[in-house]
């Protein structure tokens, strides 16, 4: 869903925050090869991800492995050029015994997801967020074409990331 405000002083006591660097390494046919750099308080973690897009529009994990910061460092110098940097904050919490992740995009753009289950298959959108549209069919949401249209931004610029030593 994209979600227009937010009323953070209700959503932060339910809620865990990390930040989430994202690059995408490689794309290509239905493959996206991407690493991800999840700081939560002073806990850093990196990971590696693979996924394939299905023909639904859906994303399926092939592979995914935790990685150390020089493999991630080693990993970033080969990055896709067509890309730009993800950089968000993530809110994920439990509503009405579903579980929610809001993504806060660096340049204000907010996403909620909620995973729905068999179980609990009705949405209840919480109260505290307001809800624009769901986009959930809309490709342009996706991580990855955020990631492009923000390089197109840039109008042909070398990208800075600031994960990179110089």
């Amino acid at each position: 869903f994209l979600v227009e405000k937010v009323d953070f002083e209700e959503l932060m006591p339910m809620s865990t925050k990390v930040d989430i660097t994202q690059d995408y390494i490689k794309v290509e046919n239905d493959y996206e090869y991407r690493v991800r750099k999840i700081t939560q308080d002073n806990n850093v973690s990196y990971h590696f991800n693979v996924q394939k897009r299905e023909n639904n529009g859906t994303r399926k994990v092939i592979s995914e492995r935790t990685l150390d910061e020089r493999s991630y460092e080693a990993l970033l110098i080969h990055d896709e050029d067509l890309y730009e940097t993800v950089n968000k904050s993530r809110y994920s919490f439990v509503y009405a015994d579903q579980y929610y992740k809001l993504d806060v995009f660096d340049d204000g753009l907010m996403l909620l997801e909620v995973n729905v289950t068999k179980e609990n298959p009705e949405i209840t959108l919480p109260k505290f967020i307001n809800i624009i549209e769901e986009v959930t069919d809309n490709y342009e949401y996706s991580n990855i074409a955020i990631a492009r249209r923000r390089k197109k931004t840039t109008y042909g610029k070398r990208k800075i990331n600031s994960n990179r030593r110089n």
